[in-house]
């Protein structure tokens, strides 16, 4: 598993005979478990697949990255958007208060992996009041959530959601940002600041829910920025806005 990436026809993944977390969560304590986003270590045979290696359910890209975060084109050329086993058009009416969300496709893969996400910490903290007010004793004791959550961003290929280069919001973000030697650190700037904002809503649905302070949240990145000018300078964003 450490010589490449999985691309879109590598027949391997990693074995089914390794137990994976969601699977040890279950077993040990029946946890409510979800994955979101970019799944990267196997996709040939369904066995590989999410919802047979402990996930309840699962919102995501089954490859190593979109070409365009708008169209869920994979780099390997096809739609890549699967919701359990089967590929799914996502129409998600997903926006913001802010003066570029007229302009903004709710498709983008940002927004709906944060939404899919914060829907999952809805959906348990319903069932923990369901619960509740059921407990006659007032008490009640319901398994744990376990939430994979992996955006694709920032990764090559990258894109904005559209209309956000236009907006003020934008512009003050790369105010300070040298776009001159290289254009895509606008598009990087941009699509982290995506993330961010989306990592932001989270935390505050764990803290509004009550969950935060019996929540451990793990957050890790693989990659780190080229400091080689002529490798970012390669990069081609594939209809970026």
């Amino acid at each position: 598993m450490t010589h490449k990436c999985i691309t879109t026809c590598d027949p391997f993944g990693v074995p089914t005979s390794f137990v994976m977390l969601p699977e040890a969560l279950k077993d040990a304590a029946d946890y409510t478990t979800a994955m979101v986003g970019k799944w990267d270590v196997g996709h040939y045979a369904l066995p590989l697949w999410p919802t047979n290696r402990g996930f309840d359910a699962s919102l995501h890209l089954s490859c190593y990255g979109y070409t365009d975060y708008n169209l869920h084109t994979n780099l390997g050329g096809y739609f890549d958007l699967h919701e359990g086993t089967s590929n799914v058009a996502w129409v998600g009416g997903i926006g913001t208060d802010d003066e570029w969300a007229e302009t903004m496709e709710s498709e983008y893969s940002t927004f709906v992996f944060t939404h899919r996400a914060r829907t999952a910490i809805e959906d348990h903290t319903n069932a923990l009041l369901t619960e509740a007010s059921s407990s006659s004793r007032g008490s009640y004791k319901y398994p744990g959530l376990f939430i994979y959550l992996a955006w694709n961003a920032v990764h090559t290929t990258l894109s904005l959601p559209r209309g956000y280069n236009a907006s003020s919001e934008y512009t003050e973000l790369v105010a300070d940002v040298d776009l001159t030697a290289n254009p895509d650190r606008g598009l990087l700037a941009g699509a982290l600041k995506m993330v961010d904002d989306g990592f932001g809503a989270l935390l505050g649905d764990l803290k509004s829910s009550g969950l935060y302070d019996n929540s451990v949240v793990v957050v890790a990145s693989d990659n780190g920025g080229s400091v080689k000018g002529e490798i970012l300078g390669s990069v081609t964003p594939s209809s970026p806005m």
